[in-house]
């Protein structure tokens, strides 16, 4: 099924100059493109909202409620949330700022007492390691999945492939040894199975979680410093699994200040148990293990402070939702149902892939690029009916994923499965055909353009009958490039060439006549294209040329020379006379590099300009 979709659809995209489609890799392209769109058509929503601090509580005035004609509610999403904290009455906040300015202190008004319990997670599945490790360790997908297999293939952690949460009765009955005899036996879950176990129909579940093959074996030997952390991560994991919850007191707070009737509110927790947490050690940072020594009885004051940062009125705007990175790609994927524990690494790299072009990393956030919108937007959508996109949609694909999980499970034929998905792809790639001959690609466009640019003006108006390029479609445009070819019309330089062309001329201050002359062609204008063509001999031509001129220095090159020199005690006068020169800025770019880098290593400079240790 994959190779019917890759193949074909990989061959359709390319009349756009794009590299491939994929059943999987398409879907997940979209996700960041809808993402992109939505970041895009994003309207920031103005806010004012008020806070104060005082020792050891962050108040924030509480403007409004949810049934209040001024209530503020977010309304980027699908359903609008409720901020009491924010309002879009400035009045309000200035009157609630200068309150908190002029009074500096705080009368509470009520006070509530509580607990709460954090459960720990079940062991590492495949896209939940790439999450966490992606989110704690800031690898990406592929760092993860290489230094998992590095682990798996010392034998020290299970399959790295998985979407099962289930670990074997053997393997938690050992670190349950392990976790009586150091915390102690309080410590352990009351039954020895999976916190927070995933039912879901959807799991292959043919390996176990991802867990170490010897609970026992904390602090493996020989681990480098990613191995050593990505195996303390799955072993906590593991450990925490089986251990009781952590245990944390609450305290909530209502407060108001003198000449203002709206409450400030804050709420302060501590941990009293330690529970699953001591799995993690100094992985997590330790939580707040003290209760608030400021007195918090209703009726006493709390002073706060006044330091630039409290009080203060603040004025903002919503944001537009944040761009994905690997591994919050990869847990849409497996929301959405998109792809394997065997893929999501493997297609995350395709998209960013140097060939494809369709996904660019900045900072860890995934951008899509023109091509990858291109291919979403107008490519994809060939393949859909009434606005879709077929079997490039995220619920055909994980519909797919259902029925070869129904045929591994032996409750729907393979040969129907198989049948009916080639079926309604043909139909679908049939139909993509027919939409593609209705106007010429942007390939078809480029090409023909060369081509009759080879002509003069009466018989390319001849050639076109009055049309223009946008006018005709693309069986037309098809049938004008055979005819150009029949005619032996010789493609002209592409746009992409002729700038070039022009930039390296403008570069070396050659006229176009003369650049006519080197390319042996009576005029620019007759310059043919393709990587045979005479343009391409020009250009390369021109960059050959450009190699053998001396190229100046830059002005950072020529200061930071001048730097060495100085560190050196080398007089700049006599450094020049040597090199044959009146001054640096006369030497060749290259001399002057080879004339830092000796410097350099004259002054033990290493790296980025640091001196070597002596």
């Amino acid at each position: 099924m994959d190779r019917l979709v890759g193949y074909r659809a990989s061959k359709f995209s390319r009349s756009w100059n794009l590299t491939s489609m994929g059943r999987v890799q398409t879907p997940t392209l979209g996700i960041l493109v809808e993402r992109e769109l939505e970041r895009l058509a994003f309207e920031p929503q103005p806010y004012y909202a008020v806070t104060a601090d005082s020792e050891e509580f962050h108040f924030k005035v509480r403007f409004h409620e949810k049934n209040e004609s001024e209530a503020w509610f977010d309304e980027s999403t699908d359903k609008p949330k409720h901020h009491p904290d924010r309002t879009n009455n400035q009045n309000l906040a200035e009157e609630a700022f200068s309150a908190l300015v002029e009074h500096k202190s705080l009368e509470i008004t009520d006070v509530k007492s509580g607990s709460r319990k954090s459960k720990p997670q079940p062991p590492f599945s495949t896209p939940t390691l790439l999450r966490k490790a992606g989110s704690d360790l800031n690898w990406t997908s592929k760092r993860v999945m290489n230094v998992a297999n590095g682990l798996y293939q010392q034998g020290l952690i299970t399959y790295l492939r998985t979407d099962s949460t289930r670990t074997s009765p053997e393997a938690r009955s050992a670190i349950r040894e392990y976790i009586s005899k150091n915390v102690g036996s309080d410590a352990l879950r009351a039954a020895p199975g999976i916190v927070g176990e995933v039912s879901d129909s959807a799991v292959q579940d043919a390996h176990e979680a991802i867990r170490p093959t010897d609970p026992s074996n904390q602090s493996p030997d020989g681990l480098d410093k990613a191995q050593m952390s990505l195996y303390s991560l799955i072993w906590s994991r593991f450990a925490a699994s089986q251990m009781v919850d952590s245990e944390y007191s609450t305290l909530s707070i209502k407060a108001r200040v003198d000449e203002f009737e709206k409450v400030l509110t804050s709420s302060k927790s501590w941990r009293i148990k330690t529970g699953w947490e001591w799995a993690f050690g100094t992985q997590r940072a330790t939580p707040n293990l003290n209760p608030p020594k400021t007195g918090t009885t209703v009726g006493s004051s709390i002073q706060i402070l006044t330091n630039g940062e409290s009080p203060r009125l603040i004025v903002d705007e919503t944001k537009p939702p944040s761009r994905l990175r690997q591994h919050t790609l990869v847990e849409s994927m497996q929301k959405r149902g998109i792809g394997r524990p065997s893929t999501y690494a493997s297609t995350v790299d395709k998209l960013l892939d140097d060939k494809r072009k369709y996904v660019i990393s900045e900072n860890g956030s995934l951008i899509p690029t023109d091509r990858g919108i291109l291919l979403w937007e107008e490519i994809a959508p060939m393949y859909g009916n009434d606005g879709d996109r077929g079997v490039f949609e995220s619920e055909f694909t994980a519909g797919m994923e259902a029925s070869l999980d129904g045929i591994e499970h032996g409750k729907i034929e393979a040969p129907d499965v198989w049948s009916n998905f080639v079926g309604g792809f043909s139909e679908a790639h049939t139909a993509a055909l027919e939409l593609r001959r209705s106007k010429p690609t942007p390939k078809q466009k480029s090409f023909l353009k060369q081509l009759l640019n080879s002509l003069d003006e009466d018989e390319r108006n001849k050639m076109m009958n009055g049309m223009s390029l946008e006018d005709i479609d693309g069986s037309t445009a098809k049938d004008l490039i055979e005819q150009l070819k029949e005619m032996n019309v010789v493609a002209g330089a592409s746009e992409k060439q002729m700038n070039l062309i022009l930039r390296l001329c403008d570069q070396l201050d050659i006229s176009l006549d003369d650049a006519a002359i080197l390319a042996e062609v009576n005029s620019i204008d007759e310059l043919t294209g393709g990587r045979s063509g005479s343009a391409s001999v020009l250009i390369s031509k021109l960059i050959e040329i450009q190699g053998g001129r001396p190229r100046p220095p830059t002005e950072r090159q020529i200061k930071y020379l001048r730097s060495l020199l100085g560190k050196a005690e080398v007089n700049e006068e006599s450094f020049c006379k040597e090199h044959s020169t009146k001054s640096i800025e006369e030497l060749d770019g290259s001399v002057v590099s080879n004339s830092i880098q000796a410097m350099r290593e004259q002054l033990g400079i290493k790296g980025k300009g640091r001196r070597k240790r002596k």
